[in-house]
């Protein structure tokens, strides 16, 4: 199976989730297409990276352009306000709530993606005709 994940590499909160959703992948050995999130990958934070993961990352980032197609599903990882962006037609997004309530606004941007992904029944509650997953 083909993937497109498009998600930060870093020391912050959505980076380490991210981390671990790319070695669930590498497990699994998800033919990976990788497509970062933000200025650089940064795997400084974390202890113990494994050679062949780093590998598994590096190359599906550098021949991203040779294997992306407009079918092959696609992840992305971010904050509400950035997910409108996409690189296939089948994008779900896994986010967090970070605030009491979704803006209208958020509501649309939210629909734009075939599927939503949230950590919490709490976010859940707050879809209002917004296709949200737990």
């Amino acid at each position: 199976m083909k993937l497109l994940v498009n998600a930060p590499i870093n020391s912050l909160s959505f980076g380490n989730v991210s981390v671990n959703i790319l070695r669930e992948l590498f497990k699994k050995n998800i033919d990976l297409i990788f497509f970062p999130i933000g200025d650089k990958v940064d795997f400084e934070a974390y202890d113990r990276i494994d050679h062949e993961f780093l590998k598994y990352i590096q190359d599906a980032a550098n021949n991203r352009f040779h294997k992306i197609d407009k079918d092959i599903p696609s992840l992305k990882l971010w904050h509400i306000y950035g997910s409108e962006t996409r690189y296939a037609k089948n994008q779900a997004l896994f986010t967090f709530h970070e605030v009491s309530q979704l803006t209208e606004i958020e509501r649309k941007l939210l629909n734009l993606q075939d599927n939503v992904f949230v950590t919490s029944n709490y976010t859940k509650k707050d879809r209002k005709s917004t296709r949200l997953n737990s």
